[in-house]
Parts: C-alpha cells; sequence; structure tokens
C-alpha cells in the first residue's frame, strides 16, 4: 500500500486551471507522487523521475499498442470484406447455375407436358395416318407439333406456305392429301436435305418443294441476317391463310425476316402466322416487327405463345384468336 500523509508532510502540487497535474509527497516513509491522479510510490527522488517516466513510457506504448490495434481492425476488416465479396460472388454465381438449372428443368416439363397433349389430341386422328415424329433440336418441338395440329385440324387453312421442309412437313404433307382445295407450298435452301427427306416420306401433289438459295441480308442495324433468295419475287401476289416459319438458319438481331417482304399483302382475311424458336432473341424481335406491320395496316390481331424446350409463337387474326389461346 501507499504510505499515508499527514498534515505536516510536505506535499509540493503543479496545477492546471485549478487541477492537480502533478502531486509530490514527502513522507517519513518515502514519497508519494500522482500524475494526473494516478499514484506512484518511490523512495528517492531518482526513483520519482523514473517512475515519471515509467509512467510516460507506459502511456506512449498503450497509444503505440491502439494505434497497432487500430490497423490490424483495419486489415481485418479488410480480409472480412473481401471474403465477404468472394463469398457473395460465389453465390451468386451459384444462384445464376441453379436458376439456369431450375429454368431448364421447367423447360423440360413443360415439353413433357405438350407431348402428352399431343398424344392426347391425335390419339383418334381421322387424317393423321403417320406420327412418327422426330422433335426437337433443328425440327419443331412438341409446343409447335401441338399447335401445329389443332390449326390444321381446326382452322382447316387452304392456302398454306411452309418456311423449312421438316417435321412439320410431315403433317402438314399428310393434311394436304386429306382435305380437297389445299394448296401446300414448302420452302427450302438444302438440296441434299430435299431428297434425303424425299426418300423417306413421300409428299403427294398437292404438296410442292420451291428450292431457293439462303443469302446474308441487312434489315435495319442488323448484319449478315440470313434469308431466302428472290423470296419476295417468288411469291409476289400471292395470298395465305396459314404460315409457317422455321426457316432459315437463325440470326442476331432479327432473324427469319423473308415474311415481312410480303406482309401484309400475302395474308387472307383469316389468317394464321406459326413462328417458331421464339425463344430467341432475333426470332422475337422479327415476331415484334410482324405485329407492327399488322398494326400501321390496321389489322387487328392476337398474340400466344407455346413454351417448352423452345417457344412457338402464333400470331393470327382477330377471327382466329382461339389459336393464340389453346
Amino acid at each position: 500500500m501507499f504510505p499515508q500523509h499527514t498534515p505536516s508532510d510536505s506535499i509540493k502540487k503543479i496545477c492546471f486551471c485549478g487541477l492537480p497535474l502533478f502531486q509530490s509527497v514527502k513522507t517519513s516513509t518515502g514519497k508519494v507522487i500522482s500524475f494526473l491522479g494516478i499514484p506512484f510510490y518511490s523512495r528517492t527522488i531518482s526513483e520519482a523521475h523514473t517512475v515519471r517516466y515509467r509512467f510516460l513510457f507506459i502511456r506512449w506504448k498503450k497509444i503505440n499498442h491502439h494505434e497497432r490495434y487500430q490497423t490490424l481492425v483495419r486489415k481485418i476488416d479488410e480480409r472480412y470484406q473481401t471474403l465477404v465479396g468472394k463469398t457473395d460472388e460465389r453465390y451468386q454465381t451459384l444462384l445464376g447455375k441453379n436458376n439456369e438449372r431450375y429454368y431448364s428443368l421447367v423447360d423440360t416439363i413443360n415439353e413433357l407436358l405438350w407431348a402428352a397433349n399431343l398424344q392426347s389430341v391425335t390419339a383418334n386422328p381421322t387424317w393423321l395416318k403417320d406420327k412418327a415424329f422426330a422433335p426437337g433440336r433443328w425440327a419443331l418441338g412438341y409446343p409447335a407439333l401441338y399447335a401445329l395440329y389443332r390449326i390444321l385440324n381446326e382452322a382447316k387453312p387452304k392456302r398454306i406456305l411452309e418456311l423449312g421442309l421438316g417435321q412439320s412437313t410431315r403433317m402438314i404433307g399428310q393434311y394436304a392429301v386429306a382435305f380437297e382445295g389445299v394448296e401446300h407450298t414448302v420452302v427450302e435452301h438444302d438440296p441434299e436435305w430435299i431428297d434425303f427427306f424425299q426418300k423417306d416420306f413421300a409428299l403427294s401433289d398437292r404438296s410442292r418443294i420451291v428450292q431457293l438459295d439462303k443469302e446474308n441480308v441487312q434489315y435495319k442495324d442488323a448484319k449478315d441476317v440470313c434469308a431466302f433468295a428472290c423470296f419476295a419475287d417468288t411469291f409476289a401476289n400471292q395470298k395465305f391463310d396459314f404460315i409457317c416459319v422455321d426457316a432459315p438458319f437463325g440470326s442476331e438481331g432479327y432473324s427469319r425476316i423473308d415474311v415481312l417482304k410480303l406482309l401484309p399483302d400475302c395474308l387472307t382475311e383469316d389468317f394464321i402466322i406459326l413462328f417458331d424458336d421464339t425463344n430467341r432473341g432475333g426470332e422475337m424481335h422479327t415476331l415484334e416487327e410482324i405485329a407492327t406491320v399488322l398494326k400501321k395496316a390496321g389489322i387487328a390481331h392476337h398474340l400466344g405463345h407455346y413454351a417448352g424446350d423452345k417457344m412457338t409463337s402464333v400470331i393470327c387474326s382477330a377471327s382466329r384468336k382461339f389459336f393464340a389461346s389453346m
């Protein structure tokens, strides 16, 4: 314990603004000194100075340690923020992958549901005898085949223009055979594919294949848009009540723009346009252009989508609006 001083003890103070900054109390047993109210004990004056300097050194060490502590805190915070950033980035990446897998699974389930719908509506067909279709990939998917069958079976179109030889041709070709007065025209760019297809599936004289080369053209700001050469000249002044678009190859910006060269003059009063692959930006932009052309021409129309692994869209006259929501 520190020695207790009496009134007879020698007391020295150094004050600042009335407050004791430094106090020295000399007793019979030694000296008690305090600095800023903190007492120290020493037997000699030299020891008192030592105590004072030791106290100041301790205060300096505390300040130094505080600076080191703050530096350490900053480093820990920086590392924490870096870790949080990396963790958030990994989480967003994982979330994105999970979302992609989720939507892919949803698309696959929808595709299977459309397959079941197609099987149901074609269970007892009056005209569709060959139901051996190979949907998907470059060909129409089940949503498109379902919509196509309903259009043919219920709208009973007579003047049909089909862009792209394939699975849709197998269905439309059988429809053309079964119903009188049907004129079915298919546009295809690849002669080898035409030969290969005709060896496997024979078309009647009500269906004809028109081979047009493909070329790259510019449409608005989109360059290198794949299109059929001489398409507008080949089908000028002709009218159709059903147009099925699944060719040529897709392009960036705008895709499969050939039908735009004929609209709206090529359409009968009651019409349906089936446009495949509208899940892609190029095809969707062209579909929007079709809607714009119809609107400018004052033609009322309805739009519907059928989505599975791919999406097919139907745009039709007001009299055929049912086919936009089958």
